[in-house]
């Protein structure tokens, strides 16, 4: 496989990178990591989001990622920590104007929707498999590559907590070695907080509800609760972060309504595979920590999603 890619690369001058919608900083983390690695090769690379940047990643070199399509022709379209090429959004006609395509995943419902995939369900990031790609590639682990790979791993293991694995800890400890504010990294991913934030939270906890024996817990956030209390959709990875702690239940479920009459659906478990639930609507992700969209009202969404939580847990 790394001859394969290898090959995809050197036969490459012009790369277009992506990654999927609502990105995270495993879907950021790598993509600069693979930016600066595959410049320090010779090549001309350029990243595209169809979203805006959280301001929690504002400690990135994020800047130079171009968030407005193009028309121009790239060599080689590399898509990372993406299962599904339909979750890199509007940048689909980008893609398609590139000649060779690589995806590098860890998702386990990955669709193989590239030329050459590169996919380790194992892997507890998409960070995870760059460094060693990096490192086969004779790349050099300067500080932006560093802080880069470091933050993916750090937000897919939710600050080391699950997808936890020697290999982990191993990278974490040689990225380390060349970044000089690793506390101030950690604070920003999971410490920090506005106001805002904490209200959000407390709007949602007021609303938790326990279902099947205090197995399966569930609440939702709105627009309204958006423009209410003056903030964004950006707040609620933290509130799942926070929740996902609820002790003696087997599945968390965070509705977060979008425009459009849909919601983006998060289910955390540290004892349940809620990939396996997720795919039943259609969605996916990671053992522990999966999602989907799922449309309709408040109230037709969640009696959709607890229907389908009474058989699963009575299967489990």
């Amino acid at each position: 496989m790394l001859k394969t890619i290898k090959s995809l690369i050197d036969t490459s001058k012009t790369v277009a990178i992506f990654f999927h919608i609502n990105p995270d900083g495993d879907a950021v983390g790598s993509s600069l990591a693979l930016k600066f690695g595959l410049e320090q090769m010779g090549k001309t690379v350029t990243v595209f989001s169809s979203d805006e940047i959280s301001d929690e990643l504002d400690f990135l070199n994020y800047r130079s990622i171009k968030i407005h399509t193009t028309n121009e022709k790239f060599d080689l379209a590399i898509v990372l920590d993406c299962p599904d090429i339909k979750r890199i959004g509007s940048m689909i006609d980008v893609y398609k104007n590139c000649k060779k395509t690589l995806n590098i995943d860890h998702h386990l419902n990955n669709m193989h929707f590239a030329d050459v995939t590169l996919v380790d369900p194992k892997a507890s990031s998409t960070c995870e498999i760059l460094y060693f790609l990096l490192k086969d590639l004779g790349v050099k682990f300067n500080k932006d590559i560093s802080k880069s790979l470091y933050t993916g791993l750090a937000t897919d293991s939710g600050c080391f907590m699950y997808n936890i694995t020697k290999s982990l800890h191993s990278i974490a400890e040689l990225l380390i070695e060349n970044i000089d504010n690793v506390e101030q990294i950690n604070y920003k991913l999971f410490r920090e907080k506005k106001k805002e934030d904490l209200a959000l939270y407390a709007e949602a906890i007021s609303r938790l509800e326990y279902y099947y024996n205090n197995k399966f817990a569930i609440t939702y956030v709105t627009t309204k609760d958006f423009e209410k209390l003056q903030t964004t959709d950006e707040s609620t990875p933290g509130l799942i972060f926070l929740l996902s702690g609820l002790k003696d239940i087997d599945i968390l479920c965070v509705m977060c309504e979008e425009p459009g009459a849909k919601y983006k659906v998060a289910f955390r478990s540290n004892t349940t595979n809620v990939c396996n639930f997720a795919s039943l609507f259609g969605g996916g992700g990671h053992k522990f920590a999966s999602g989907c969209k799922i449309y309709g009202t408040k109230n037709t969404v969640k009696k959709k999603i607890l229907e389908k939580a009474r058989e699963f847990l009575c299967t489990e």
